[in-house]
């Protein structure tokens, strides 16, 4: 299995869209930061939270330049009635084959109902990887982070983390709350919240 750090390629995912045309990961990310999340599934509370705290976040995470995309191995019809039920408005993919996932990016299994567990990553526009977040259960159980240039990302039970976010954004945050925070000199961004 390999083990994706702060600095390789993010390799080529198919993101399965429920009524749409797939899309490929990083390329539809290209041009602008990236987060990418690998979740447990629809029954999993803290990663529906997780979602649901970044489509609050969807108009100021746009605005800063940040794209989310995420998948998990649920079924089309699961993930079209969970979409619709909590609005979101970035693509979640379904479906995934979670052992292939795992091979090219290092994610945890859960062998057992196999699944994806909770992952995340930080994308620069090129597609590079920025930030790795690894969970062998619910966020805040057993998270590992690995940072290129940033402070680790911290997780608490509740599902609140903070994300190292490159580029002219000091930082992200999900859980109850999602907030992107400028730099210092960042063009345009200054002060918002």
């Amino acid at each position: 299995m390999r083990l994706l750090h702060p600095g390789d390629t993010f390799p080529r995912l198919t993101l399965n869209i429920p009524g749409a045309q797939a899309i490929q990961v990083p390329g539809w990310l290209a041009g602008e930061f990236g987060v990418v999340l690998f979740n447990r599934g629809a029954q999993g509370p803290y990663c529906t939270a997780q979602l649901r705290a970044f489509q609050r976040a969807g108009d100021s995470l746009a605005a800063a330049g940040i794209g989310v995309a995420t998948l998990w191995v649920d079924d089309e019809q699961t993930t079209a009635e969970f979409t619709a039920k909590h609005g979101l408005t970035f693509p979640l993919g379904h479906s995934a084959d979670a052992r292939a996932v795992a091979a090219l990016t290092g994610a945890f299994v859960h062998d057992n109902s196999l699944y994806l567990q909770s992952t995340g990553f930080v994308l620069d526009p090129q597609g590079t990887g920025r930030s790795v977040g690894l969970s062998g259960g619910a966020w805040g159980a057993s998270g590992r982070f690995l940072s290129h240039g940033w402070r680790s990302a911290s997780m608490s039970p509740a599902g609140r983390c903070g994300w190292p976010v490159p580029g002219p954004y000091r930082d992200v945050r999900c859980g109850g709350t999602v907030r992107v925070v400028a730099r210092e000199g960042a063009p345009g961004l200054a002060g918002r919240t």
